[in-house]
């Protein structure tokens, strides 16, 4: 999710989430951000969002789709 203060800066990269009420990035269906390359380096921004900071995405993505089924649920629908 993006922090209020993010919204402005990086809000045309994401959706908003309305179960959540907050703008999220976007992934794909394997659960990759639809923002990395095929080396896994993000293609949108060097000043990355807080939660990519926070939460590296070329690691930990599986385990963390794995523990939040809803999010899963949530993707697939955008992947549509």
């Amino acid at each position: 999710m993006l922090e209020p203060e993010e919204v402005g800066k990086f809000g045309e990269f994401a959706v908003y989430d309305t179960a959540m009420q907050a703008y999220v990035l976007p992934y794909d269906g394997r659960g990759r951000c639809y923002y990395l390359d095929a080396a896994n380096l993000c293609q949108i921004h060097q000043d990355k969002p807080k939660t990519c900071r926070d939460f590296n995405c070329t690691r930990g993505h599986i385990i963390f789709l794995s523990r939040n089924p809803e999010l899963v649920t949530l993707l697939d629908t955008l992947d549509k």
